[in-house]
């Protein structure tokens, strides 16, 4: 296949900006699924530590269970605020990623 300089000079021209484009977008749909996907994990811990702590008080389950369940929750919690803090250091401060969220529920 043969192509003009000038098609190729075109190419060369709108590409780049098009990749990058592509990139930035995944980039930062990869940060906000990490975040929903951390809140997931650290609300279902919150629910199930919940159930277990009524449980232990009832006499029906093992200290050694609230406990286990206790370290997920807190691991959850954990990754919820690394997630949020990588938005904040993306989008350059508090202000700007709020406005970011408000611009991503609407597109939702």
């Amino acid at each position: 296949m043969r192509f003009r300089l000038r098609t190729l000079m075109i190419l060369l021209a709108v590409l780049p900006p098009l990749i990058a484009y592509q990139y930035h977008r995944s980039s930062d749909l990869s940060l906000w699924q990490r975040l929903a996907d951390a809140k997931q994990e650290r609300d279902t811990a919150l629910v199930e530590w919940r159930r277990v702590y009524d449980a232990v008080q009832s006499g029906k389950a093992l200290e050694s269970e609230e406990v286990a369940v206790q370290g997920r929750y807190y691991k959850g919690r954990e990754k919820t605020e690394s997630a949020y803090e990588r938005l904040i250091k993306r989008y350059g401060g508090e202000k700007q990623l709020i406005e970011a969220m408000q611009v991503w529920q609407k597109k939702k």
